[in-house]
């Protein structure tokens, strides 16, 4: 969230399809881009993740910038950004950290991605069963007949699954979640970083990828971390999606 909240005050910062800010609100978004900075390098679960993960975080480090390998640095939009806020490798580091905890959120909680989640294919909307419809369809029925009147919303819950529908989203995952959280790293990763292997655009390092896995099923948020192989068969299904992560928008708002 602190990084979503950063991009956007940047980009309202640099983006010319808004009103000129005024210099004092200028300052304003400059300050508050620097304490949220200050937060994210400050933050328990960097702590954390430092305390009891280090080996995994420097191995990820490491795959990403291997010797006569893989080349992994921001994007130049980011580096222009550090500039006037941070070191590039202090934000590199930071964006390793959100990649990581950005796959713990999907991973475990991906339920609250209604809004573009089933949009994915990777997540559906859990419709209830005939047996559900016809039990709701006989209680509805039953009430109206007594004629008790409910309290809040169990009636109209009632009946929308007499109508076969939900009054409220639920939704499950189709397949594994191990792939949203592939999916996930993925995206974020096209964002930030520009990575190059052999002196051409490549995509991101795939041991990096099992680290961070492993890394989430440690933590019990993973039924289980999928190998090199398959995070190998998931990165070329979303080679060419430019669609946003789905922690692009963590509060599930419609926009």
């Amino acid at each position: 969230m602190q990084w979503n909240k950063v991009k956007w005050k940047q980009s309202r910062v640099v983006d010319t399809n808004f009103l000129p800010l005024t210099n004092t609100l200028r300052e304003s978004y400059r300050i508050e881009i620097q304490d949220t900075l200050t937060e994210m390098a400050e933050s328990p679960f960097l702590q954390f993740l430092n305390a009891n993960y280090e080996r995994d975080l420097k191995h990820i480090v490491r795959m990403l910038n291997e010797p006569h390998g893989t080349s992994t640095r921001l994007k130049p939009c980011f580096e222009a950004f550090c500039a006037a806020h941070i070191s590039p490798e202090s934000l590199f580091d930071l964006l390793v950290i959100y990649l990581i905890a950005a796959a713990i959120h999907v991973s475990a909680q991906p339920e609250l991605y209604s809004r573009h989640g089933p949009k994915t294919g990777l997540l559906k909307e859990v419709m209830p069963d005939k047996d559900v419809v016809k039990h709701a369809r006989a209680l509805h029925l039953a009430i109206n007949k007594q004629g008790l009147e409910l309290m809040g919303d169990l009636m109209p819950r009632i009946i929308d699954l007499a109508n076969g529908g939900q009054h409220y989203h639920e939704l499950e995952v189709v397949g594994k979640i191990s792939e949203i959280t592939v999916r996930e790293v993925v995206l974020i990763s096209k964002h930030v970083f520009l990575v190059t292997n052999n002196r051409s655009e490549g995509r991101f390092s795939t041991s990096a990828i099992e680290r961070i896995l492993e890394l989430v099923f440690d933590l019990s948020c993973l039924e289980n971390p999928i190998k090199y192989r398959q995070i190998t068969n998931l990165q070329h299904k979303y080679k060419d999606d430019e669609s946003a992560p789905l922690t692009d928008n963590q509060r599930d708002v419609m926009f």
